[in-house]
């Protein structure tokens, strides 16, 4: 896996994590690590991942919902849950840690129990869009009327759909798509277009836990910079790394 670049798309007014909300408005963040992945290649640092990201979440104030490894009826539920308890005004941080996967077009994000292969129908039954335009998890906290919707989506690491010797797998774009978010929305990826993520160095030793965006992102949101600007020095820390 090589990555010199990263990818971060924005749409709607730039913020910072912390912002001060309205004194009726909560913040909310649904955490969500998928490592242990039954019929795909597991994956090393997605749990801590998804830790760090709820640690510095709380302390900036952040009511979390942290889960892992969750298969597809746990991950809808959970989904569910998250967006049925946010009320207009919210601020809202969604985060993945996982495997995803793209038609060309709409984001899937892969529950534990996901295929190895089959028909692109077959998989996409088995995934859950982050946006579709009428189910998908941007589309629900959208509809919910939160103030502000932040989704940090670290589910690029590789195509996990390599099929074996002498089979056929859907024909899978490498790296997600681009989404249409809402104003007030940022959709903020690990890796850019056509790209993997990185989930670890070649130099890392057995101490090193998190994946190398995430190494370097939750610290500048922890020092309080500006949404931008804390992806714009993770940015060129990974690119460094990498």
């Amino acid at each position: 896996m090589n990555v010199l670049t990263r990818f971060l798309w924005i749409i709607g007014m730039t913020c910072l994590l912390g912002l001060t909300s309205p004194a009726q408005a909560e913040r909310r963040a649904l955490i969500i690590g998928n490592q242990n992945y039954q019929g795909l290649t597991p994956l090393r640092n997605t749990k801590a991942d998804a830790d760090a990201y709820r640690a510095v979440l709380r302390d900036l104030g952040y009511q979390t919902t942290f889960k892992t490894d969750l298969n597809l009826d746990d991950l809808e539920t959970t989904v569910d849950r998250f967006t049925d308890s946010v009320a207009p005004g919210d601020q809202v941080v969604f985060v993945f840690s996982g495997h995803g996967w793209s038609d060309g077009s709409t984001n899937f994000l892969l529950p534990t129990d996901a295929p190895r292969s089959g028909s692109a129908r077959k998989i996409e039954r088995s995934s859950l869009a982050l946006k579709n335009g009428h189910n998908g998890v941007l589309d629900a906290l959208a509809a919910s009327g939160a103030d502000l919707t932040v989704a940090i989506i670290d589910a690029c690491r590789d195509n996990p759909f390599q099929p074996q010797a002498g089979t056929k797998s859907a024909g899978l774009s490498r790296g997600l798509a681009r989404v249409t978010a809402a104003r007030g929305s940022f959709v903020i990826y690990s890796a850019g277009e056509g790209q993997t993520a990185l989930d670890r160095l070649p130099s890392d030793d057995g101490s090193e836990k998190l994946s190398v965006f995430t190494r370097y992102f939750v610290p500048q949101l922890r020092a309080g910079l500006h949404l931008e600007d804390a992806i714009n020095e993770a940015q060129v820390q990974t690119a460094v790394a990498a």
